[in-house]
């Protein structure tokens, strides 16, 4: 369960701004609901603040843009539910440019 554990700090860590600042100020309160070893709670503690906030940072600019994206986007393939023709097809619309 430790591996789990890491993990879902590092995740939350990334995605939630609040956390990450506990995570600093307040180690080792922040890390206590966790089921860490005293080995990872090093290693997190070791983490540096600067690095982990500039890659949250472009994380959730790029999270932001693909979901700008996947709003307009179309679908590839349109799938004929049951009792409709069993033909797969495009779609008919142009797809929106996202990169």
């Amino acid at each position: 369960m430790s591996r789990q554990a890491l993990e879902a700090v590092i995740g939350r860590a990334v995605t939630d701004g609040a956390f990450r600042d506990a995570l600093f100020a307040r180690p080792d309160a922040t890390l206590a609901e966790y089921d860490l070893t005293g080995a990872e709670i090093a290693s997190l503690k070791a983490l540096d603040f600067e690095t982990l906030d500039s890659f949250a940072g472009m994380l959730d600019e790029r999270v932001s843009r693909f979901s700008a994206c996947r709003a307009h986007a179309r679908p590839l393939l349109h799938i004929a539910e049951p009792g409709q023709s069993d033909r797969v097809t495009s779609p008919t619309s142009a797809s929106t440019p996202c990169r």
